[in-house]
């Protein structure tokens, strides 16, 4: 029988789980410990799986992959890039089933077919999740900056709403990243595909809500950049409470700092503005950021940025002078009409043409 743990023992191993006497002495609730375990247990067996049996799991994986592409052809391509990356639903119990146990049975794809029928609602529990994630991210913030500490939950009246303004500013583990409401949240998520980022067990712990690190890994909100973009909403003479990221990509104005030196004066648009400021005030911890976005870290420091909208035909100006969007060549393109590149993203000339061939 194995030994129980005296008091100290279990004090020092786990000193925020709650302890209960019995007449056979301590013993560690079990409810307090048994989720994360479980799935410290289950990330272990998939990744051991993954080295031990790698061409079944990657078959498996495939064939998992086919049945959720076959579900997004049921979307509008514009929809593609806010669904999970497809490391995220390889984890999802019902497909985690399927590709890790029983590899001695093989796996066709009807039933892939079939368990990805329930795709919509194990996709919108996920959003849901991460959508009470973020909101206890913002009540966290502001009751830290009310009252000095975390808030216990998130208010009753509060919605999601605020999750897709432009006034509510996200960051990622880049610092010059900056994410705008929810849709750059799905979008940075569903780019995981291409990057590679994090193995099974990061998946499983961003699927199942542990406070593990992995959640903040992922995104946090940052009340400094918001009021940034609440200032540029504010120039503009839009309402903070309503104005959406697109009101302000369809209106694509620049600005500029008036704080900054006149050697150093430069326009930007206003993702790109926020985006210099949190280099700014990282100028000090983070050096290597400041040769990618170097205007505020030199330019006035540590003073607030004193925000001028330019005219239009100054605006004009300056797209003109910045040249053919980069992103244009890259390979990161589709047909929002059909599902021809799914699989195969072009670049936007391509699909240009492709789009008035067919």
């Amino acid at each position: 029988m194995p030994e129980l743990l005296s008091p100290r023992e279990v004090s020092a191993v786990f000193p925020s789980m709650t302890l209960e006497h019995h007449s056979y002495g301590w013993v560690i609730v079990w409810t307090h410990i048994r989720a994360p375990l479980q799935r410290i247990i289950e990330s272990a067996r998939c990744k051991r799986l993954e080295r031990e049996a790698p061409a079944i799991i990657n078959a498996r994986k495939r064939l998992v992959k086919i049945a959720y592409n076959t579900y997004k052809r049921t979307l509008r391509p514009i929809e593609w890039v806010h669904l999970p990356p497809p490391q995220l639903i390889y984890v999802m119990p019902t497909f985690r089933d399927l590709i890790y146990t029983k590899l001695d049975e093989p796996l066709d794809q009807t039933t892939c077919d079939e368990a990805a029928e329930r795709l919509p609602e194990y996709i919108s529990a996920f959003m849901g999740a991460l959508k009470q994630h973020l909101l206890q991210d913002l009540a966290d913030s502001d009751a830290l900056r009310s009252r000095g500490k975390r808030a216990k939950r998130v208010p009753k009246n509060e919605t999601d709403d605020r999750l897709f303004l432009a006034t509510t500013v996200f960051r990622g583990p880049d610092p010059t990243a900056n994410l705008h409401s929810f849709g750059d949240i799905t979008a940075y998520l569903s780019s995981f595909e291409m990057r590679g980022t994090w193995d099974s067990e990061a998946y499983i712990s961003l699927l199942e809500k542990r406070r593990w690190g992995f959640w903040d890994r992922l995104c946090t909100y940052d009340g400094a950049e918001s009021l940034v973009a609440h200032a540029l909403v504010t120039a503009l003479g839009l309402d903070p409470a309503t104005a959406r990221p697109e009101d302000l990509d369809e209106m694509d104005p620049r600005f500029t700092c008036e704080n900054c030196t006149r050697l150093d004066v430069r326009a930007y648009s206003w993702r790109r503005f926020v985006s210099a400021w949190i280099c700014h005030k990282l100028h000090d911890l983070l050096t290597k950021v400041c040769t990618q976005v170097p205007h505020h870290c030199t330019a006035h420091r540590w003073r607030q940025p004193q925000i001028r909208v330019l005219s239009e035909e100054e605006s004009a100006a300056v797209r003109r002078a910045e040249g053919a969007d980069p992103a244009a060549q890259q390979s990161m393109w589709s047909c929002n009409h059909c599902a021809s590149h799914l699989d195969n993203l072009q670049t936007r000339a391509v699909v240009a043409t492709h789009v008035q061939e067919t």
